[in-house]
């Protein structure tokens, strides 16, 4: 039997877990620019590369934050959201595995992670 856990009475705040302000903007810039510098120092040929891969990330994290933040309000938009993640993840894997027609296998590895963890919410196992 699967047991119900209720989070509510010690579940933090999102504010609490990591408040989004200058001092995380600067944390970041900082990090980005270190890891530009190390890629420079090291003559590796790619610090700029590094400066647009952090940049691109920033963005694509907030525009998947908006995403995520509006998605979920109805379980609907949820399960919508859950199933394209899971349709653009075994396209990305498959796609970096082999070039054939192939690709689709990898639905098997990465359904057999996503499954579970989706049997154990839709059953009510983890609340909050």
């Amino acid at each position: 039997m699967v047991r119900q856990l209720d989070l509510t009475a010690t579940q933090p705040t999102a504010q609490q877990l990591l408040p989004v302000g200058p001092a995380l903007w600067a944390a970041t810039a900082l990090l980005l620019a270190a890891g530009a510098a190390v890629a420079g120092w090291g003559l590796l040929g790619h610090g700029r590369a590094v400066l647009r891969a952090g940049a691109r990330a920033a963005v694509q994290l907030a525009v998947v934050a908006l995403v995520i933040a509006w998605v979920v309000g109805s379980m609907w938009t949820s399960a919508l959201f859950v199933l394209v993640m899971f349709v653009v993840a075994v396209r990305t894997a498959g796609r970096r595995m082999t070039e054939g027609p192939g690709w689709w296998w990898a639905v098997l590895p990465i359904g057999a992670g996503v499954l579970p963890a989706l049997a154990l919410v839709g059953r009510g196992a983890v609340t909050g």
